[in-house]
């Protein structure tokens, strides 16, 4: 049993967990938003990528794509100087 929390095994095959935090990422075009998008597109394969921005509401929201990234959009409590604040 693997008990670092930084490492999954898939198989035979371990995979880094990578957790990249971000103010957002799509549907937000932008180009801190495609180099977002770009690393989660390039290393899917060998990492388990999460990405954590802010959410436009309040609400927290999980979305797991399609090429098994996971992408947490944490609930906005205010903007200061044009940064999302999240308590989450």
């Amino acid at each position: 049993m693997n008990t670092d929390n930084s490492v999954s095994e898939i198989g035979t095959e371990k995979k880094l967990r990578v957790l990249q935090v971000a103010k957002w990422c799509s549907p937000y075009i932008g180009g801190i938003e495609r180099v977002v998008e770009d690393i989660a597109e390039g290393v899917k394969e060998r990492v388990d990528m999460t990405i954590l921005v802010c959410s436009d509401t309040r609400k927290t929201q999980i979305e797991t794509r399609p090429d098994g990234t996971t992408v947490v959009r944490a609930g906005k409590v205010l903007k200061l100087f044009s940064m999302p604040i999240s308590l989450k």
